[in-house]
């Protein structure tokens, strides 16, 4: 049996606002202030996490796939360009239905400081834009 294609990783990706930055476990601590208001997580469920816990979470998912290898993770973080702002997250969930196809499933996530201002679209069209590039469906 052939063993599965590795998944792919995620790239810098840029638009005039923002950069998107492939998570880093290092990102953790500008992470906590960005979505450590509670407000937030009325919307997104749970609470803010520790420092301690958004290391080990993002320590997973910088593996870039589930344990199982099941699942492929792309996550990027969001820095508006004009200040060096972390303010959110873009995120691609990949799956394979067939041995050469890959769908993705798309979140993301913008700190309460930043709504309303389209961040959330544009990293979201972005990241759909270059999965499409890559040859796979969301």
């Amino acid at each position: 049996m052939t063993p599965p294609t590795p998944w792919p990783s995620a790239l810098p990706l840029t638009t005039p606002r923002l950069h998107l930055e492939p998570l880093r476990v290092e990102h953790a601590p500008e992470a906590v202030e960005t979505f450590g208001d509670t407000r937030l997580h009325t919307w997104i469920g749970g609470a803010p996490r520790t420092l301690t816990e958004l290391e080990a979470r993002y320590g997973r998912q910088v593996e870039g796939h589930s344990p199982d290898g099941t699942q492929g993770w792309l996550n990027w973080m969001s820095r508006r360009t004009s200040d060096g702002r972390l303010i959110g997250t873009v995120q691609a969930t990949l799956e394979r239905p067939t041995d050469d196809h890959i769908e993705a499933s798309l979140a993301w996530v913008v700190g309460v400081e930043y709504q309303g201002r389209g961040y959330g679209r544009e990293g979201a069209l972005t990241m759909a834009r270059w999965l499409r590039e890559q040859g796979w469906t969301s």
